[in-house]
C-alpha cells in the first residue's frame, strides 16, 4: 500500500508542481485543458490522506506491539501530518515570494477575503485541539491495557530520554507552540506567518513517531 501511494503522490506532484510553474510564468490562458489540473487536484485529496494513515496502519496492524496496536496509532498520524501540512504550508508562503504578495494584498482584500486567510488559521487550531484529544485517548488506552509489553511501553515513556521528548517535543513545539500562535493571530486579526512556531510544529510531529517507535521498540 504504502509503495502505490507514494508512487501515486510523486506523480501527482509533479503534475501539479509543473501547472504551477506554467500559470505562473505564461498565465492562465496557457494551461490547457484545464481540467486536467482540476482531476490531478480532487485525486490528491484521497491520496494525501492515504499517504498520512498508512505509516499509522502499519504499525497498528503489529499484533506483538500493544502500544501500536490500536487504531488511535492511525488517528494520531493522521492528525499530526494535517499539522505538520499546516506548519509546513505557513512555513512555505513565509519563505516565498507567494507569501509576501499575500501579506501585502491583506489590507486591500473584503471581509470574505481575510476569512478565506484566516480559514487555515482555525483549521490549524482544530487539528491541533483534536490531536491533543487523540493522544490522550490514546494515552488512556495505553494505560488500561493488561499486556506486559504495554506496561514496558509506558515504562520507556514515562523515563529519561522519551519522557523529556514527549514533554518538550510533543506537547511544548508540536502542540503548545502551534496552538498559542495560531490562537494569538487569529485574535489579533494579523495575517503574518510566524515561522519559530512552524519549524516548532514541525520537531514536535517528528518527536511523535520518534517516541511511539521508539516505545515499542522494546
Amino acid at each position: 500500500m504504502g509503495a502505490y501511494v507514494l508512487a501515486a503522490a510523486l506523480l501527482l506532484l509533479c503534475v501539479l508542481s509543473a501547472s504551477h510553474f506554467i500559470l505562473s510564468f505564461r498565465g492562465p490562458s496557457s494551461l490547457r485543458p484545464r481540467w486536467a489540473r482540476r482531476v490531478a487536484e480532487l485525486l490528491a485529496v484521497p491520496v494525501a490522506v492515504a499517504l498520512m494513515g498508512y505509516t499509522g496502519l502499519f504499525f497498528a496492524l503489529v499484533d506483538s506491539v500493544p502500544l501500536w496496536n490500536t487504531p488511535w496509532t492511525v488517528v494520531l498520524f493522521v492528525l499530526s501530518a494535517i499539522s505538520a501540512g499546516c506548519a509546513l504550508s505557513s512555513l512555505t508562503q513565509a519563505l516565498s515570494n507567494s507569501g509576501i504578495r499575500l501579506s501585502a494584498a491583506a489590507g486591500r482584500m473584503s471581509a470574505r477575503g481575510e476569512a478565506a486567510i484566516t480559514s487555515p488559521r482555525r483549521l490549524h487550531v482544530a487539528v491541533v485541539l483534536l490531536e491533543v484529544a487523540g493522544l490522550g485517548v490514546f494515552a488512556l488506552r495505553t494505560l488500561t491495557r493488561p499486556e506486559a509489553a504495554a506496561a514496558r511501553s509506558v515504562a520507556l515513556l514515562t523515563s529519561e530520554p522519551l519522557v523529556g521528548w514527549l514533554a518538550l517535543g510533543v506537547l511544548c513545539l508540536g502542540l503548545l507552540a502551534p496552538l498559542v500562535a495560531e490562537v494569538v493571530c487569529i485574535r489579533r486579526g494579523e495575517q503574518h506567518h510566524v515561522p519559530p512556531a512552524d519549524l516548532a510544529c514541525l520537531l514536535g510531529c517528528f518527536l511523535l513517531r520518534y517516541c511511539l517507535v521508539a516505545a515499542g521498540v522494546h
